[in-house]
């Protein structure tokens, strides 16, 4: 819709940039067209997809511990798959305001 687009063209304009564009197409039209495209390194995982990870990871980790090391750790299991259906119920995810605090998930 171009909407980030005049918003950071606004921003832009009131820190003092003078030559401001928008560019109809956005950046698919501007790399299309040949113009240099700098790409600042990785980009992290969409929180959503930190919580599916870190949730298959425990779920897994419970049954190998629980399989090898001691049956103690099945006890995760359903305290996992508790906690992703009251995430459900309440539109909330405690896992992922825990994984907002990481790091590498902190605007700098």
């Amino acid at each position: 819709s171009g909407a980030r687009s005049v918003k950071a063209a606004a921003l832009l304009e009131a820190r003092g940039f003078a030559d401001v564009r928008i560019v109809s197409g956005g950046m698919e039209a501007w790399a299309a067209a040949g113009y240099p495209v700098q790409r600042n390194g990785p980009t992290t995982w969409s929180m959503e997809r930190q919580v599916r990870f870190t949730v298959s990871v425990l779920l897994m980790g419970s049954f190998l511990l629980g399989r090898w090391a001691h049956p103690a750790f099945y006890v995760l299991t359903p305290l996992i798959a508790g906690g992703l259906c009251y995430s459900a119920l309440t539109d909330s995810c405690a896992m992922a305001n825990v994984l907002a605090r990481l790091p590498w998930n902190r605007k700098a």
